[in-house]
């Protein structure tokens, strides 16, 4: 992928997969100057920094490009859950709404007979 400078001074940008990347997402940065061509940096995907592999790689995962079947079928699951949890508490929520209030505690207390008599 090549972004073309939106400056006039800016770099060009390239973005290359290599064949033998760990996921679709493992770029090789390579910037170039506009005019005369020079590199003027060039960073293999191993070479990169921590936080770039792990923002890759979490890309990765977030699409389902990663996994073969089972990575998009668990994103499918967690969406899938996802709704679950949400019916389930509105749900949840909305019958304890309609549900009349509980008497006060006195009125309760009146009401109720002790299970055994203590005069025996």
């Amino acid at each position: 992928m090549i972004h073309v400078p939106a400056k006039p001074r800016d770099p060009v940008e390239i973005f290359a997969i290599e064949r033998g990347a760990p996921h679709a997402n493992a770029r090789t940065t390579l910037f170039l100057d506009a005019y005369t061509g020079e590199v003027l940096r060039f960073t293999p995907y191993a070479q990169s920094s921590l936080g770039h592999k792990a923002y890759f790689w979490t890309l990765s995962w977030h699409t389902g490009m990663v996994g073969g079947v089972v990575g998009p079928f668990i994103l499918l699951s967690g969406a899938l859950a996802l709704l679950f949890l949400a019916w389930s508490g509105l749900s949840s929520f909305v019958r304890r709404a309609l549900r009349p209030a509980p008497r006060r505690m006195n009125e309760l207390s009146e009401s109720r007979q002790p299970p055994f008599s203590a005069a025996a």
